[in-house]
């Protein structure tokens, strides 16, 4: 397993990739908002629907692209059944936001319509949906450092890791409550052993 220091920017990989599929993402929504221009209440819902399919189908894409980067940076194999983890991870629900991606995607999905049908100009429709958007890509955006945060700890176990130190970005962004736990201890099976908070970037390193 690679030998994490401080410095080391475990969010990189994830950074760069996230950078590629958010473009894919907001290009979709963008297409729902114009599709929508000539449809009537039931086609509305078809669109509605097709276009968080498509979304939820892009960022579990984009997810497969982390793991697989991030696992093979961090460890160096490729014959981790990535892609099974990565769905079962994904089937519970996060220490962060407390749900499960997919299921909030999909309430997230049900809220846009009922905020589609109860406006009557174009105008606030593109409102709703560009405030749908912004909540869906925060959603992405926590659960792509999730992962990689899972994956790190994930690592770890299989490499019988017994304690790691938590270590922030130490950058004017981190918070008091992260700020408090830098250098701390923990066993790696701890149950404080996660992200504590949205836009958490901590992360963890070998005890030595």
């Amino acid at each position: 397993m690679r030998r994490l220091t401080e410095n080391s920017n475990v969010y990189e990989i994830r950074d760069k990739v996230v950078k590629i599929y958010l473009k894919r993402i907001l290009r979709r929504f963008k297409q729902l908002n114009q599709s929508l221009l000539a449809f009537d209440e039931v086609n509305s819902l078809a669109a509605v629907n097709q276009c968080y399919s498509d979304v939820v189908e892009i960022t579990i894409e984009c997810f497969k692209e982390i793991a697989k980067r991030t696992r093979y940076w961090l460890n160096g194999d490729d014959d981790f059944l990535l892609d099974m983890w990565l769905m079962g991870w994904l089937d519970e629900p996060s220490p962060v936001t407390h749900y499960k991606y997919r299921d909030e995607a999909d309430r997230k999905r049900s809220r846009l319509y009922e905020a589609i049908e109860s406006v009557t100009n174009s105008s606030e429709r593109k409102k709703q949906i560009d405030l749908s958007m912004k909540y869906f890509v925060k959603q992405f955006e926590q659960t792509s450092d999730d992962l990689v945060g899972a994956l790190l700890i994930q690592t770890m176990y299989d490499n019988d890791v017994k304690y790691v130190i938590w270590c922030t970005m130490e950058d004017a962004r981190v918070c008091a409550e992260c700020a408090a736990r830098q250098g701390k201890i923990y066993p790696i099976d701890s149950v404080r052993l996660h992200a504590v908070h949205y836009n958490c970037r901590c992360f963890w390193i070998l005890a030595k």
